[in-house]
């Protein structure tokens, strides 16, 4: 049998998950229930098994921590310093994904204490908020890439059907900054070279009109659309 002339380290996943929830955005973290970091918030995930892909991995430990299951994962990147585990050398493929508000609650499970929705504005701003691994790193990194790609991510935080109020709070959230209603023309192509990131993102989505008005609203209700 052939014998690796090098050294074997470990492979892991980290999965960064984000809802919107009590209108902010969240991220899901878990509660270390071993060491190291034993009590220390860090993101679902764990070590790679011999019969399973990276993404079979991700997916795996995020329904074994969490509860969580059948949500759309990408790859943001790899995370490999030297001495980022204090177990040894261990090489971490990070993903991020979206998830509607109404999805279950979650539980903690596997080498997870307890697992907890929690705001992104008050994690960044909160420069005593300290996180396992290198996981603080990969939190910004996995944000990045969601405002980056947010065309891309949009519809896995809404719910199946939506109106443009909630989508266009939706981009409000998920960006971090007000969005001017104004500008927020679905399926139309600003006149003006100066074009608002989020209309020009909006020219890119693909959606239908349902037929179907909101219902229970105090304000008058609008149409209700889903991705086409």
């Amino acid at each position: 049998m052939h014998q690796y002339e090098f050294p074997r380290p470990a492979v892991a996943t980290d999965i960064a998950l984000f809802a919107i929830r009590d209108d902010a955005l969240h991220v899901l973290l878990i509660r270390r229930g071993i060491d190291p970091f034993k009590g220390a918030w860090a993101f679902p995930g764990g070590f790679l098994l011999e019969t399973e892909t990276v993404e079979q991995c991700a997916h795996r430990e995020l329904a074994e921590e969490t509860g969580i299951g059948g949500v759309e994962l990408c790859q943001i990147g790899v995370y490999s310093e030297p001495g980022r585990d204090p177990r040894g050398r261990v090489i971490s493929c990070a993903f991020a994904g979206t998830t509607a508000s109404d999805h279950p609650e979650t539980i903690g499970g596997s080498d997870a204490a307890h697992a907890e929705w929690l705001a992104v504005e008050v994690l960044l701003g909160d420069e005593n908020f300290e996180m396992a691994f290198d996981h603080r790193e990969v939190l910004d990194d996995a944000l990045h890439v969601l405002q980056r790609d947010i065309d891309q991510h949009i519809f896995g935080l809404l719910p199946e059907k939506f109106s443009l109020g909630t989508l266009h709070r939706a981009f409000e959230l998920a960006l971090g900054t007000s969005v001017d209603r104004r500008n927020f023309a679905m399926k139309l192509r600003s006149e003006t070279k100066k074009v608002s990131r989020a209309t020009r993102l909006m020219d890119r989505l693909e959606i239908r009109d349902t037929g179907e008005m909101e219902t229970g609203q105090a304000h008058r209700p609008g149409r209700l659309y889903a991705r086409a």
